[in-house]
């Protein structure tokens, strides 16, 4: 048995508790587990019944437990920012009704709260992230943070676009990190970009290639990765970092390219495109439903980083063919290439595969087809 097994008595228990009712025969695969899977201390404990009482330090190693014996757990999922992802992942979770999943959405609010606000699934709060009564109390099982401003491509953009979510990129994750208790069992997962490796040089990065954005997105987003990291370990918090790439799909109020050039071929428009380059375009589903593996393998998620990507990247040409195809008009035209944005290309997800069973679906035919399918 594993060094971590307390040994039965009554001085080896721990914060989180399970009581089995059960015959002594089968409360033996149960510790057995607990001995194999556990990552941190555990105890067990048969009272005059011989009931069994599993305790476990960290409240991931119960979840995990539930997980593999039950099948099923209630969780309390905080999300902050329910713009296009967030909207998204909140109705995805929400089909489960045994999930608790409360919204915190900005006062001035985006377009994609219609798309929420009627499911009574989903406690939506309108609050500021960077109010300064603004705080997450430690009963939440599953914190998502997707608040950013991806649009910018300056340093002035980012503080003219949008400043408060600017603000919350570097200093709002810690802000609420620091509103947990050490050794917190609440995971937090923080949604990053591809856009933390700069220039990809005809290579495919995995999660251990060098980080070296040249924009201010990226520039702040592995800059907050580094501050969650550093804090998550100095307190002992679980957290998971996801790193996706070029997302797409229906109700994007960020108007991403695809939805742009969806949006401008259907209106007869000109695409234009800014120098060709290849990018890895993922749509929304594939993206959820990698997100919902994290939040379901809490021990094999824990401290990880992930791109979370289609990993089948593609021209931006093809796909302007592809709307254009789709939408029936439309035209492209090819400009000259920005030089301060990065070059880039797929990435390596043979991580996400291997540790989670990820497996995106969605090529960018298949996705766009079904984003004009969804418009109908």
């Amino acid at each position: 048995m594993s060094n971590n097994i307390g040994g039965y008595g009554y001085g080896m228990e721990y914060k989180y508790t399970v009581f089995l009712p059960m015959s002594p025969i089968s409360q033996w695969d149960n510790i057995e587990w607990c001995s194999e899977h556990c990552k941190g201390k555990w105890g067990y404990v048969f009272d005059t019944d011989f009931n069994l009482i599993l305790s476990f330090e960290r409240d991931e190693d119960r979840f995990a437990y539930f997980l593999n014996f039950w099948g099923d757990f209630t969780m309390n999922i905080t999300i902050l920012g329910c713009g296009f992802i967030g909207h998204h992942l909140a109705n995805k979770l929400a089909q489960d009704k045994s999930n608790n999943i409360k919204c915190i959405i900005r006062r001035n609010l985006p377009k994609t709260y219609e798309f929420i606000r009627d499911n009574t699934n989903i406690s939506i709060i309108q609050k500021n992230i960077n109010d300064s009564q603004f705080y997450i109390n430690n009963n939440q099982d599953v914190i998502v943070y997707l608040a950013s401003e991806s649009n910018a491509r300056t340093f002035r953009d980012l503080y003219t676009i949008n400043p408060e979510l600017t603000k919350s990129m570097m200093y709002t994750p810690t802000e609420i990190l620091g509103g947990l208790n050490y050794n917190s069992s609440t995971k937090f997962i923080y949604f990053s970009s591809s856009m933390v490796y700069g220039e990809f040089n005809d290579t495919t990065p995995s999660e251990t290639s060098p980080t070296n954005p040249i924009e201010p997105y990226g520039i702040n987003k592995l800059a907050s990765e580094q501050i969650i990291r550093y804090y998550c370990k100095r307190m002992n918090i679980p957290y998971t970092i996801v790193r996706p790439s070029a997302v797409y799909g229906p109700n994007d109020e960020k108007y991403r390219v695809i939805e742009k050039f969806m949006s401008r071929a259907l209106s007869g428009y000109r695409l234009n495109i800014y120098g060709d380059q290849i990018l890895d375009f993922t749509y929304i589903e594939d993206l959820i439903n990698g997100i919902e593996l994290i939040i379901k393998k809490p021990k094999e998620s824990y401290n990880q980083t992930f791109n979370m990507t289609s990993g089948n990247p593609t021209w931006l040409l093809d796909a302007a063919h592809e709307i254009v195809k789709n939408a029936g008009a439309g035209s492209i035209n090819i400009e000259e290439k920005d030089d301060l944005y990065p070059t880039r290309g797929g990435l390596d997800i043979s991580k996400a595969k291997k540790i989670l069973g990820y497996n995106p679906i969605y090529d960018i035919k298949s996705g766009i087809k079904r984003c004009f399918e969804l418009r109908q």
